[in-house]
C-alpha cells in the first residue's frame, strides 16, 4: 500500500473574472476587534461595516465609496491598529460548462458504484457541504438527503438560537446574500441555476426510490451553500463566509467546483482553516485544457493536506479534452462528460451537463461513502484511500502522457472502499512528543536541557493512532554519534497499544561528558516496532556546555561551580566547604575563618602569641586566648590563685596581691617579738607579715617573758613560767622587783 501523499489542490467550476473585485468593497482581518470597534474604524474612514464573515471569525466586510480604488481602500484600512490585513473584496465567475448530450448515468458502470453499494450506501451522518449557486433541497430526488440545522429551532424568527453566528439558517447559508435561504431559484439563467443541484445529485441523490436517479450515496446529509448573490456575482467576501460556514458546521466533506486565480492571506487563511480541522475538499481543475502546473488556480495551488483536485474522464475512460490536467496539482480524474443529474426547472426536472464541475461531486462521493463504511477513518486516510485506490488509465498516467493526473487514474469506488478496509488493519505507531529528562549533575537538574556532565532520560509519548492493535510489544531503540554523549541504555521494550492509545514512558539513559569543550547538538536515531509495523524518526538534542549558568562572568569549565554565582576564579574563600576560588582547594584561607590559640597545655586556655585561624577548631586550640603560662596546665584564668609565688590564675597578681589568693597561711600579732603570736588579731597571708608569728599562744604578747603560761606563780616560783630559752636568771630578776610588781604580772 502506497504512503500518504502530501496532497495538492485545486482546479475550478468557478474563476475569479480577471482579477476585478466589487466597487467600494474592502475584507479586513481585524483579530479581538468586536462589531462596535469594527464600526469605529469603517466610519473613521468613510466607511461602513457591512457584516462579519463565517459568524465569529476576524474578518469583516466593509463597504465604501463605490468610487474609490479597492487597492487604496485596502492599504488604507491594512495600517489601522488591530488590523492584521487589508484585501478588496475579489470577484469570480462559473466556468464555461461545454453543452454536449449525454445517456443518463453511465458514469456508474465506469467508477463501479454497483460494487461499493454491496459494502455501503451511505449515511446520513455524513455531512456533505455543496458550496456552489446554491442547492435546491425541495428537489423529489434530493429532499430526503437535505440538510437540517436542527439546532435552529425557528427558521424565520430572525433570531440566532443556535448562537453560530448565522441567523435562521435552518437548511444551510446564503454567503452571497447573507441569509439562510441557500435556494438557487431566482438566479439569471446564465449563472446557471442548476450547477449546485446538479453535483449535489451526482454525489447524493437519494437512491432505490424509484424516481430520477441515484447518487453515489443513498442516503447523506447534503449541506447546501449559496456563495453567489442574486445577480451571480462571486465574491471574496462570499467565499469566505460559504467556507467557514461549512467548516464550522460540521460538514466532513465539501464539494467547491469553483477556482480563483488571485488570493490574499484572508482567502487562504479560511481555506487552511477549514482544512486544519480535517474537512475533505474535491476541487474541481476546470475546463480550458490547460496544464495546472503551469498556470495558478486557487484554491489548487494551496496545497491543502485534505484537498483532492479532480480532472474529468469521457465515456471512452480518457481524458476529457476539455479537462485541466497536472502531474503535481491534479490528484486523479472522474467522469465529467455527459453528465446526468438533478435540475431546477421544477422539483422533478433531471439534465445534462459536463465539465470538471460534475467530475469533483463524484469524489466528494467518493469521500462520504468510505466514511459511511468505515466511520472510524481519520479524514487523511479517506484522501489515501481515494488516492491509492485508483483505476490506473494510460493516458492519465504521467509516465506515457503528458496530460496527465498525479495518481495516474481515474476514480474507483471499490479500490478506495478496498484501500479503506486496509486501514482498518493498519496499526499506525506514532512518536506523539518527547522531551529530556535531565537528571542533574555539574548543571540545573529539570530544566529540559542536556549540559555537561548531566545524566539524561528521554520522556517519549507513543501512540497508536491506527485502527488496529500493535503486536503485543513494541522494541525501541535509540542511537546516535557524539564524542560527549555515552549511551546507558539504548534499548527498552514497551506493552503494546491498541488502536487509539496512547503511552507515556521513560526511557534509555544516557550521559553528557563533564570534560566536554564545546556546545554543540547530536542527532538522535529512535528506531521502534511491533515486528510489523515500525518507523523511526530523528531527535535533535541540543548539548549545553560553555555556559555562564549562574551568571557571575564566568564560563564552565573556568568556573569549577556554574551554577553558584559565588563560586568563580579569583572569588573570596570562605568556611563552607566549597572551593570558592576554584583553585582545587577548599577552605584555605578563608576571608571569615575563625581564630584559634595554640593549648599546649591542654588546660582549655589557648596562648594569645599562638594564633590559629581555621575554618574548623584544630585539635591543639581553643577559641580563648587568656592563658598567662601555656606550658603549665595549671596555671589559667580558672585556677585558684595560690601561694606559690606565681600569678596562678592569670589576673597579673601574685598571691598576696591577688585578694582571691586561696588557703593563705595564719599570722599570728606577735607585738613582744617573743616569735609567739597572740590569737587575737590573726591575719592571712602567704608572706610571714612584719609583727607576727607562724605560731600562736602567747598569753602576753606584750612581755617576752610571758609566754606560754600566764597565770598565779607558786610562793616559791614566779607564776610566769621561764621560757626554756631564757634560763633561771628571770626568777632573780622577779625577786627584785618584789610583790607589788609581781601582782601585776
Amino acid at each position: 500500500m502506497r504512503a500518504l501523499v502530501p496532497l495538492l489542490l485545486l482546479a475550478p467550476l468557478t474563476s475569479w473574472a480577471s482579477p476585478g473585485s466589487v466597487p467600494g468593497h474592502v475584507i479586513i482581518d481585524a483579530p479581538g476587534m468586536d462589531d462596535e470597534a469594527a464600526a469605529a474604524l469603517a466610519r473613521s474612514r468613510g466607511c461602513q461595516l457591512v457584516r462579519r464573515l463565517g459568524g465569529w471569525h476576524p474578518y469583516l466586510l466593509l463597504r465604501c465609496a463605490p468610487d474609490s480604488s479597492p487597492t487604496v481602500l485596502a492599504d488604507a484600512f491594512a495600517g489601522a491598529p488591530g488590523v492584521r490585513a487589508a484585501s478588496p473584496d475579489l470577484v469570480g465567475r462559473l466556468h464555461a460548462v461545454p453543452d454536449d448530450d449525454s445517456s443518463a448515468q453511465w458514469h456508474h458502470d465506469t467508477i463501479g458504484s454497483y460494487d461499493a453499494w454491496d459494502v455501503s450506501t451511505g449515511d446520513p451522518a455524513v455531512v456533505v457541504a455543496v458550496i456552489d449557486v446554491g442547492v435546491w433541497a425541495e428537489h423529489e430526488d434530493l429532499a430526503d438527503n437535505a440538510w437540517a440545522n436542527a439546532a435552529e429551532t425557528d427558521c424565520s424568527d430572525g433570531v440566532d438560537d443556535d448562537s453560530n453566528g448565522f441567523v435562521d439558517d435552518c437548511w444551510g447559508w446564503d454567503g452571497g446574500e447573507d441569509d439562510g435561504d441557500p435556494s438557487p431559484i431566482g438566479l439569471p439563467s446564465d449563472c446557471p441555476p442548476f450547477h449546485g443541484t446538479f453535483a449535489a445529485g451526482l454525489l447524493g441523490a437519494v437512491g432505490d426510490n424509484g424516481v430520477g436517479m441515484a447518487g453515489v450515496n443513498w442516503e447523506l446529509s447534503v449541506m447546501g451553500i449559496k456563495m453567489v448573490s442574486d445577480d451571480c456575482l462571486v465574491s471574496q467576501a462570499s467565499i469566505v463566509d460559504s467556507v467557514l460556514y461549512a467548516a464550522d458546521n460540521g460538514a466532513q466533506v465539501a464539494n467547491m467546483s469553483f477556482s480563483f486565480s488571485s488570493t490574499n492571506s484572508i482567502m487562504e487563511n479560511t481555506f487552511r482553516y477549514a482544512d486544519g480541522l480535517g474537512m475533505i475538499s474535491a476541487i474541481s481543475a476546470g475546463n480550458d485544457g490547460a496544464d495546472l502546473d503551469s498556470e495558478t488556480w486557487y484554491p489548487a495551488h494551496y496545497g491543502l493536506e485534505h484537498g483532492l483536485v479532480v480532472a474529468a474522464t469521457d465515456s471512452s475512460d480518457a481524458r476529457a479534452s476539455w479537462s485541466n490536467y497536472g502531474a503535481s496539482t491534479v490528484h486523479l480524474a472522474a467522469p465529467g462528460s455527459s453528465m446526468y443529474s438533478l435540475g431546477t426547472d421544477s422539483s422533478s426536472d433531471y439534465e445534462t451537463s459536463q465539465g470538471t464541475s460534475f467530475s469533483a461531486p463524484l469524489v466528494a462521493g467518493a469521500a462520504a461513502l468510505v466514511w459511511a463504511a468505515y466511520p472510524e477513518l481519520h479524514p487523511d486516510e479517506v484522501v489515501a484511500s481515494i488516492y491509492d485506490g485508483v483505476e490506473p488509465i494510460s493516458s492519465l498516467d504521467c509516465a506515457s502522457s503528458s496530460t496527465c493526473v498525479e495518481s495516474g487514474g481515474r476514480l474507483d469506488l471499490p479500490g478506495a472502499l478496498a484501500q479503506a478496509a486496509l486501514w482498518m488493519e493498519h496499526v499506525e505507531l506514532e512518536l506523539v512528543e518527547w522531551s529530556v529528562d535531565d537528571l542533574g549533575g555539574s548543571a540545573v537538574p529539570g530544566d529540559g536541557v542536556l549540559e555537561r556532565g548531566e545524566t539524561a532520560e528521554l520522556v517519549i509519548t507513543m501512540e497508536n493512532s491506527g485502527h488496529a492493535p500493535s503486536g503485543a510489544q513494541i522494541q525501541l531503540a535509540l542511537d546516535g554519534a557524539h564524542d560527549d554523549i555515552v549511551f546507558v541504555h539504548q534499548d527498552t521494550l514497551i506493552e503494546g497499544l491498541d488502536a487509539g492509545e496512547q503511552l507515556s514512558f521513560t526511557a534509555f539513559e544516557f550521559d553528557y561528558s563533564p570534560n566536554c569543550e564545546e556546545d554543540g547538538q547530536v542527532v538522535l536515531t529512535l528506531e521502534w516496532s511491533d515486528t510489523m509495523w515500525g518507523s523511526w524518526a530523528e531527535l535533535e538534542l541540543p548539548l549545553v556546555c560553555i555556559v555562564d549558568e549562574d551568571e557571575d562572568g564566568h564560563l564552565y569549565p573556568d568556573d569549577c561551580d556554574d551554577l553558584d554565582p559565588a563560586v568563580f576564579p579569583g572569588a573570596e574563600e570562605l568556611c563552607n566547604g566549597v572551593d570558592d576560588d576554584c583553585d582545587d582547594a577548599t577552605d584555605e584561607d578563608p576571608a571569615d575563618a575563625a581564630t584559634w590559640y595554640g593549648d599546649a597545655d591542654g588546660d582549655g586556655f589557648g596562648d594569645p602569641d599562638d594564633e590559629r585561624p581555621a575554618c574548623e577548631q584544630p585539635s591543639d586550640a581553643v577559641e580563648d586566648a587568656s592563658d598567662c603560662d601555656d606550658g603549665d596546665g595549671d596555671i589559667h584564668p580558672d585556677a585558684d590563685e595560690i601561694c606559690d609565688g606565681l600569678d596562678n590564675d592569670c589576673d597579673a597578681l601574685t598571691d598576696d596581691e591577688d585578694d582571691a589568693v586561696v588557703a593563705p597561711l595564719p599570722w599570728y600579732p606577735d607585738s613582744d617579738g617573743d616569735g609567739l603570736g597572740s590569737d587575737d588579731g590573726v591575719i592571712h597571708a602567704c608572706a610571714q607579715p612584719d609583727g607576727f608569728a607562724a605560731e600562736p599562744g602567747d598569753c602576753d604578747d606584750s612581755d617576752p617573758t610571758r609566754t606560754t603560761d600566764c597565770s598565779e606563780p607558786e610562793p616559791e616560783v614566779c607564776g610566769c613560767s621561764a621560757h626554756p630559752r631564757r634560763g633561771l636568771w628571770w626568777l632573780a630578776l622577779l625577786a627584785l622587783l618584789g610583790p607589788a610588781r609581781r601582782r601585776r604580772i
